[in-house]
């Protein structure tokens, strides 16, 4: 199942909202469901960069969810020029990876505990193989030009436009 914040696994439709994880009952007929949400897992934190959770349910039941960095890249003072990541990276305890919850149980609480990688600045991608090995794609640091402008010139940023960016392949 992709990453989205939304997916369908044995008979329930699961979605991502604000700070939790929950579930519907698909009807026997027709696909909109009708009753209540069921939470699978709460407490997600939702403070920062990024707030959202996207997420995917592997064949035997396990709940991956991502949960992005709070900041760009762990700076004391987020997003701005010359100022280095704290070491270690505090954010780390509770973001930057990806946590493991049960899809088939309910009212589980978001925990460090359950933590199942770690460096994932901020996973998007999340989706499985034929053998069911899991794979997850991630988004860098942003601003790197900005941010570090001695390290990054023009032709090297990432922040400009296509038209803009100028590569010399001799």
């Amino acid at each position: 199942m992709n990453s989205t914040g939304i997916a369908v696994y044995k008979g329930y439709l699961y979605a991502e909202t604000n700070n939790r994880i929950v579930r519907y009952a698909l009807p026997k007929t027709g696909i909109a469901p009708t009753g209540t949400a069921q939470t699978v897992v709460l407490g997600l934190p939702l403070t920062g960069d990024h707030p959202m959770h996207p997420f995917a349910i592997g064949a035997a039941g396990n709940l991956y969810v991502d949960l992005g960095s709070a900041t760009n890249s762990c700076q004391s003072e987020n997003r701005m020029p010359n100022v280095p990541g704290n070491k270690p990276c505090t954010e780390l305890k509770t973001r930057g990876g990806t946590w493991r919850y049960d899809a088939n149980r309910l009212n589980q609480h978001f925990s460090p505990a359950e933590r199942f990688v770690t460096g994932l600045r901020n996973g998007e991608g999340i989706s499985f193989d034929s053998a069911g090995r899991i794979f997850a794609t991630q988004h860098g640091r942003d601003q790197l030009g900005q941010n570090w402008p001695k390290l990054y010139t023009i032709k090297q940023s990432a922040e400009q436009p296509a038209e803009e960016l100028v590569i010399d392949l001799r």
